[in-house]
């Protein structure tokens, strides 16, 4: 089973990362994925979905039907299914904790897990850090406001201006163990990530910029 403790602290070392913020981490995290221009105009990168990915990831999960990574996936990554692939996996196992269920019943959802948010230009995708008070919340987000890794406080209703919750994600059954084939931004290589490993602190520094990481 995951480690949540692992899993929070995972995300909280990306704070302040970004694509102009220790770019080579960024990089690394959306498998080089990164903005780019048509007709002299810049498009961004979402990258929510690489960010909670590449957490899970780093943690010990290593199946490439429950993450869109090509790291897991013979260097295969498909655009647009980030959020729907790991839904459908936990759903899939019974996971899924809709935000009537959360608001009629907070312990339902426990630090660590998924959270996604409704948008209409596309779902956002963050982890629930852990509770600040009745009906509030506080996340860990990647590409959020000024583009970078960063807590916010969120509601389980939604206020002004703010997105509103989908629903949650229990990572509790999302597996663990197995090898990465694909080093994120290096050479094709093979990195353990067997529980055991992970237990230890893993190889993250193999996988992500050294020192930031696990």
């Amino acid at each position: 089973m995951l480690d949540r403790n692992l899993v929070l602290a995972t995300a909280a070392h990306m704070i302040g990362v970004g694509p102009e913020h220790n770019r080579a981490c960024y990089l690394e995290i959306t498998e080089g994925r990164a903005d780019w221009t048509v007709n002299g105009v810049t498009k961004h990168y979402g990258w929510c979905g690489d960010f909670v990915s590449a957490v899970l990831m780093l943690c010990g999960v290593t199946d490439g039907t429950a993450l869109n990574r090509a790291a897991l996936n013979g260097g295969k990554w498909v655009p647009g299914v980030n959020l729907s692939r790991l839904s459908d996996y936990i759903a899939a196992r019974g996971g899924l904790v809709t935000l009537a269920s959360a608001r009629a019943n907070p312990d339902l959802v426990r630090d660590g897990d998924i959270v996604i948010f409704a948008r209409p230009d596309g779902d956002h995708i963050a982890f629930k850090e852990s509770w600040l008070a009745a009906g509030e919340f506080q996340s860990i987000d990647g590409n959020s406001w000024g583009r970078v890794v960063k807590r916010n406080a969120r509601h389980l209703v939604a206020r002004q201006g703010e997105m509103p919750v989908r629903h949650f994600l229990n990572i509790d059954v999302l597996p663990i163990g197995g090898t990465i084939t694909h080093k994120l931004g290096g050479e094709p290589d093979q990195s353990d990530l067997s529980p055991e490993t992970v237990a230890m602190g893993g190889d993250g520094g193999m996988l992500l910029n050294p020192g930031r990481l696990i």
